[in-house]
């Protein structure tokens, strides 16, 4: 039932180089990162009620892990590798975009647990 595995989240790496720039080629944009997070939260029911309603600390990660996937089937190794091709200010301004979305995620979770 979980969305993120039609996406390849979880698979292992096949072709690194490819991979890593498309995963950078999202990542790099914050607009377009921003997007499919948003997308990830309002169109994977399943995979954020798993990853995202308990407290942990890699939900940041695994909404960024997943936006990517969702754009460009790249597993999260890959987006991992990606990572660390970004600028410190890149880091923490998608930190910062991913804290807000959990949180409205949450919000609206919360609404529609409660009707």
């Amino acid at each position: 039932m979980w969305e993120e595995n039609k996406y390849c989240i979880w698979d292992n790496k096949s072709n690194e180089g490819v991979q890593t720039r498309k995963a950078f080629k999202v990542m790099s944009n914050m607009n377009v990162w921003e997007q499919w997070m948003r997308k990830v939260t309002k169109e994977w029911k399943y995979s954020c009620e798993h990853n995202l309603s308990g407290s942990g600390v890699g939900r940041r990660s695994w909404l960024g892990w997943a936006a990517v996937a969702y754009a460009t089937s790249v597993p999260s190794d890959i987006t991992r590798i990606a990572w660390g091709g970004l600028s410190r200010q890149q880091q923490e301004n998608a930190n910062m975009i991913a804290t807000k979305i959990i949180k409205d995620w949450e919000s609206n979770y919360a609404k529609n647990i409660h009707r």
